[in-house]
């Protein structure tokens, strides 16, 4: 799992951190979207300690130019209000964005690998 964040905060807080781990597990099963694509069944539970307003998945398909390494990047998300996400469908919303693997590195953004 890779969490991206802004630097903001010098650590993830132990109960953000409990939330995404328990999320997602080696467990969680794929679920389908109207589209056909596949996305994890996540499974976000309320915590005394965080309120859920919105659950928002995304997923990302990359295509890279080999000679310019430019990414050409195809984002799907999809929301949930609150944090039932499984007798709900979500509503989509896609992106395109293009963008160069080096200018993550050139701005310093913060990168979390767990």
């Amino acid at each position: 799992m890779e969490i991206i964040e802004d630097g903001t905060y010098p650590e993830i807080p132990p109960s953000l951190l409990d939330l995404i781990e328990t999320c997602v597990t080696n467990e969680t099963k794929d679920r389908v979207d109207s589209l056909g694509l596949s996305y994890p069944g996540i499974t976000p539970r309320k915590s005394p300690n965080l309120g859920i307003d919105e659950v928002h998945i995304r997923s990302v398909y990359d295509y890279v130019f080999t000679e310019s390494q430019y990414v050409t990047e195809i984002a799907i998300y999809r929301s949930w209000k609150g944090c039932d996400v499984v007798s709900r469908d979500p509503e989509i919303q896609t992106s395109v964005s293009l963008y160069h693997r080096v200018w993550d590195e050139e701005t310093g953004k913060a990168i979390w690998r767990i």
